[in-house]
């Protein structure tokens, strides 16, 4: 039986509200314990994590393999988690992720899972964007992948 992972990949973050606004580095352990949140709980504990050092710099915190997880960056406002299969990592390299700044008016949960060359008709999920159901976004390209809103919430 062929691994699902090996022809789909996985991101997903988590934004909310953050507690406080302070840009001080978290312990290193709370930083894991929250980048591989977003992961199932089988598959947090082998995950490589990339967090925050004393100098505020992101490095590897934590050795891992087949996911990539990023800790919440101190110097943004909002809590931020991230979580991506390893075949990702020289394009995640290239920093495609937008900071999220400010405070916005909603938050919402957003799951995304990579599926490169995915199609309406080889996942049966339409292409058409909603916030009520999943939906497939760049269809038939190298970035195709599922968005899922967590749903739309006031703070």
């Amino acid at each position: 039986m062929r691994n699902p992972l090996s022809s789909a990949v996985f991101l997903s973050l988590v934004v909310v509200p953050a507690v406080t606004a302070a840009a001080q580095v978290k312990p290193i352990d709370r930083q894991i314990v929250e980048a591989v949140s977003p992961l199932p709980e089988t598959m947090r504990a082998g995950a490589k994590v990339l967090g925050y050092g004393s100098s505020g710099s992101l490095e590897t915190i934590r050795e891992g393999q087949t996911f990539v997880c990023l800790a919440d960056d101190p110097a943004n406002a909002n809590f931020h988690v991230a979580c991506y299969h390893e075949s990702l990592e020289p394009f995640m390299a290239r920093g495609p992720m937008n900071e999220v700044t400010g405070s916005p008016d909603s938050v919402a949960a957003l799951f995304v899972i990579y599926m490169p060359n995915a199609t309406e008709e080889s996942t049966g999920v339409a292409a058409q964007p909603s916030r009520e159901r999943p939906w497939l976004m760049f269809p038939g390209e190298p970035l195709s992948h599922i968005m899922i809103s967590g749903g739309w919430r006031r703070p």
